[in-house]
């Protein structure tokens, strides 16, 4: 545990200092659901907020909350999560707010003082928009 964490803390401060988002994929599925708890704790133990939907990481980017992670639960990467990875280094995103029904939806950041990490399976990242990894350049295997 300590040295995921060691691990974790390393990938984050490289995340905040680039002001790119991270990328962390759990590669074993048998272990999923074990290695998932493991690294939310890990993550939550480092400061990190969970934002729960594309909305949630929207207000939470917003916010100023300069630590946040996403864990993606569907077969593949939400769209609308994808395109606030696009826009990370960029530090403003407009999407439609679907969630609410309230129009479009903007979120400022600065990404040089926000670490955003990105939680996917392996399977999920196959199934996933193949230009992902053009807007990723942090990934972590565990």
């Amino acid at each position: 545990m300590k040295k995921l964490q060691e691990e974790i803390s390393q990938f984050s401060n490289a995340s905040l200092s680039l002001g790119k988002a991270g990328l962390i994929i759990l590669e074993k599925q048998k272990d999923y659901a074990a290695n998932l708890k493991k690294l939310e704790k890990t993550l939550s133990n480092l400061g990190y907020k969970k934002s729960n939907d594309y909305v949630d990481l929207m207000d939470d980017l917003s916010s100023g909350k300069n630590r946040i992670f996403y864990v993606e639960h569907d077969k593949k990467l939400d769209g609308f999560a994808l395109e606030i990875i696009a826009e990370f280094e960029a530090g403003i995103v407009s999407l439609a707010d679907r969630k609410n029904k309230s129009g479009l939806k903007t979120a400022t950041w600065n990404p040089l003082k926000t670490s955003m990490i990105i939680v996917m399976a392996r399977k999920q990242i196959e199934n996933s928009y193949p230009r992902l990894f053009e807007y990723i350049n942090l990934t972590k295997s565990i």
